[in-house]
């Protein structure tokens, strides 16, 4: 079965522009007979990394003209037009093409000039409306005959009415949820500068809910990125955040981890590692970026993550025991499913079989995000 990689077009006069949404590629491949572009390549798109291949009819006859691998991120192609002028569609293929998008980035109106012109950013739409407004524009002409500046024209009018509300709402949930986490992090490092080892021993059974709460709520990250309002993906974060809740969990179940210095110092670490990344999600949204606040973003992680790897390992290694004999969280024998589990164990086996390598997944993750922001943050720096 054939698989196809997101591909997003744009024209002006004189040209036509492909970007094949693929990372890494090699063994590409590509030829241009007449107005049928055919591509092929070994890439990671969106069904991973694999072989992806389309061919494309377009509306006329083109040549290449240049070529770039976009820092290695994507592949773009800038195709000369035979025949200049606008086409009223990019392909005479009929019917919907799923993978075929159009690259709102490089768009221009052919009514306005340079100075006038105005990005369309899709990082601020769903997956949904881009998909929707997509196949809007590459409609048939014979169906709708407005001109192709009226089309594009009302194109983003929707854009901006939708686009700006997302923007706003995203803003305000990673604000919200900044100030949130500020502030239990507030109280706790307060009160333990105040009461120290005194408070460590009580303060799960004041601050426990509000941790719990502060925690759950990261799942609206998981939402937005499942619905398509962000970029990112949604099974680190679903993980990252799954297995918080389940550390919560596991300490609130177990009276002794109350009291724990290791308890205290996870859940510091935890919101710490919040104080960095909603600001920069934040400023995101609103199509900001300061430097120092990318650095912190993608630099922190580094002592903060294996440090809560760490802490981690400890709570469940000292909540074994706990579990194995008090039975909490278990199904003992006789029962209708007729099955004994002993929370205990599963514990056990978890920490030392499956623990190691999700901890190994999320740093591998979050080096590899590191070092292509950072790289992109050194260029913009040149």
């Amino acid at each position: 079965m054939t698989s196809y990689p997101f591909v997003y077009w744009a024209q002006d006069e004189e040209s036509v522009f492909l970007t094949v949404d693929l990372k890494d590629a090699s063994n590409t491949k590509y030829t241009i007979s007449g107005n049928v572009f055919d591509f092929r390549s070994i890439g990671t798109g969106a069904q991973g990394r694999k072989d992806y291949s389309f061919q494309l009819a377009l509306f006329d006859d083109v040549s290449m003209h240049k070529v770039s691998d976009g820092c290695g991120r994507r592949l773009v192609y800038s195709l000369k037009k035979k025949n200049k002028g606008w086409w009223p569609t990019i392909t005479k293929q009929p019917g919907r093409i799923s993978w075929l998008r159009v690259d709102f980035d490089r768009f221009k109106d052919p009514d306005e000039s340079d100075d006038d012109f105005e990005m369309v950013s899709p990082q601020m739409m769903a997956e949904k409306e881009m998909d929707s407004l997509t196949q809007r524009l590459l409609m048939d002409t014979t169906r709708r005959p407005k001109p192709f500046s009226d089309r594009l024209s009302a194109l983003k009018k929707i854009r901006e009415e939708f686009g700006d509300l997302l923007g706003h709402y995203l803003f305000t949930c990673n604000a919200t949820l900044f100030l949130i986490h500020f502030y239990v992090l507030a109280v706790l490092l307060f009160n333990f500068s105040r009461y120290g080892n005194e408070y460590v021993e009580r303060f799960w059974e004041e601050k426990s809910t509000a941790v719990m709460m502060a925690t759950a709520l990261q799942l609206l990250d998981v939402a937005h990125a499942a619905l398509g309002l962000t970029k990112s993906g949604y099974h680190i974060a679903l993980l990252q955040v799954v297995g918080r809740l389940a550390m919560l969990f596991i300490i609130d179940g177990d009276p002794e981890l109350h009291r724990a210095m290791s308890t205290y110092f996870l859940i510091v670490v935890y919101f710490l590692i919040e104080m960095f990344r909603y600001p920069y999600y934040a400023l995101s949204c609103l199509k900001m970026q300061y430097s120092i606040v990318t650095f912190l973003r993608y630099t922190a992680w580094i002592p903060l993550y294996p440090t809560g790897l760490i802490f981690e390992a400890i709570t469940m290694s000292r909540a074994v025991p706990y579990y194995y004999t008090s039975g909490v969280y278990g199904v003992q024998m006789p029962n209708v499913a007729n099955i004994d589990f002993n929370f205990g164990i599963f514990l056990a086996v978890f920490l030392l079989f499956v623990f190691p390598f999700i901890g190994y997944h999320l740093i591998s993750h979050m080096r590899h995000q590191s070092r292509k922001k950072l790289e992109e943050l050194r260029k913009k720096r040149e």
